[in-house]
């Protein structure tokens, strides 16, 4: 399927991948790596298993998943110990290739970053047609059943979520924060009316303090600590 896109005159390729799969391992994933990067991509996502609840993967590995965020050893999945190499091989092997990195999943040459992506982060407007679709727009979220038979019915049973102030500024935060540039004051100021430390002041220097957070040229961003506690730096701005 690469060949032939790339047979018929596509000049900007992304390929998905996946890492944290039962039975996979640091050397095998650096493999994997190894033979995208020679397809040459323009673009490349690597994105880290998530199991989630209501799927028949989750009946087959709940048990390893626990033991894995537990930090015990794991029968079939990698372990937390495991995943986390296989995050800094990706880190390390895409760089000497020649991607940028730009966002906690994602890399690129330069110049070939995902406008369609960078949108999610930054919260813009965005709508979604068909099952399960997502949408975004004003600050209210819309999705559509997830039910096939419902959805040929014409039933599609649209639900609304309006976001309010504090969950903007939340997701304004933690959304901005996967990307390696972070966010902007300005943008913050222009969005909320205030300063960004009249909300997030304590929050922001205890990351500086720990060395998980910098401010530079008007932009707040995670360093590469951070990027490796993200889940922990970004939860610091949740309000409840």
């Amino acid at each position: 399927g690469y060949e032939l896109a790339r047979e018929v005159g596509f000049d900007n390729i992304n390929l998905d991948l996946m890492s944290g799969l039962p039975g996979q391992t640091g050397e095998s994933f650096a493999e994997t790596l190894k033979r995208v990067i020679n397809l040459k991509p323009e673009h490349i996502s690597s994105y880290s298993l998530i199991i989630e609840k209501g799927t028949p993967f989750y009946d087959m590995y709940k048990f390893d998943a626990v033991k894995q965020h537990a930090g015990m050893e794991t029968e079939f999945l990698p372990s937390e110990d495991e995943e986390y190499r296989m995050y800094k091989i990706t880190q390390m092997l895409l760089k000497e290739a020649g991607y940028m990195q730009y966002e906690i999943s994602n890399y690129s040459k330069k110049g070939y970053e995902c406008i369609h992506n960078i949108g999610y982060w930054t919260r813009e407007n965005y709508i979604g047609f068909g099952i399960g679709a997502a949408s975004l727009f004003e600050n209210v979220r819309y999705s559509n059943t997830t039910d096939i038979y419902e959805y040929i019915k014409g039933q599609y049973h649209r639900q609304e979520e309006v976001i309010e102030r504090k969950g903007q500024m939340e997701e304004f935060m933690f959304l901005g924060l996967r990307m390696n540039c972070g966010i902007s004051r300005d943008a913050f100021e222009r969005t909320f009316g205030m300063p960004i430390e009249a909300v997030y002041k304590e929050q922001i220097d205890s990351l500086k303090s720990q060395d998980l957070m910098m401010a530079r040229e008007g932009r707040i961003f995670l360093t590469d600590k951070g990027m490796d506690l993200s889940n922990y730096c970004m939860s610091m701005f949740l309000f409840d």
